[in-house]
């Protein structure tokens, strides 16, 4: 009995409460808050006229905020597969899937959205963003898809092996 209560409970809060730690908060925090300047100063300016001192210029300019969270915005998402292909392998298939990265866009989208419209957010751009993954994740299936992704990926690790072994 105490085994059944430990798993629901894990499975019913802390499971999804793992969502909104990462990716959800932490990535917010890196992608918002780090890479979307929403409080600088338009009279602000990088002395210079270097290429660096021209860029942080533009950057920094709240008349750019939109181009500059495009911008963040399409980093982000483009960040996925090549997270999934280097220091997140059971993620490979699914990060490297274009209706996979669809979604994305429309998540961190509406995140990048909650983070602007709130004034900058975290936590706003969070609730954003963790809301989906643990739906997905936790009730839609995501977590097998990941494991037999990754069962898919060793297995033919394996296979080449063998057969590089047998050649």
């Amino acid at each position: 009995r105490t085994t059944t209560t430990t798993t629901t409970f894990t499975n019913t809060i802390i499971r999804p409460m793992s969502a909104f730690v990462f990716p959800a908060l932490l990535e917010e925090l890196f992608w918002r808050a780090t890479l979307l300047p929403l409080f600088p100063s338009s009279t602000t300016t990088f002395p210079g006229t270097n290429a660096f001192t021209k860029f942080m210029n533009y950057y920094h300019n709240p008349q750019n905020l939109d181009k500059v969270a495009i911008l963040v915005l399409v980093a982000h998402v483009l960040s996925h597969p090549v997270i999934g292909t280097t220091v997140w392998p059971r993620g490979k298939e699914i990060f490297c899937d274009s209706r996979f990265l669809l979604l994305a866009t429309i998540v961190l989208g509406g995140s990048t959205v909650s983070y602007i419209v709130s004034g900058g957010s975290v936590w706003a751009a969070a609730l954003t963003h963790g809301i989906p993954v643990v739906l997905w994740r936790d009730f839609f299936g995501g977590e097998a898809i990941l494991t037999d992704s990754q069962k898919r990926e060793e297995n033919s690790k394996k296979d080449y092996q063998r057969q590089t072994k047998n050649h």
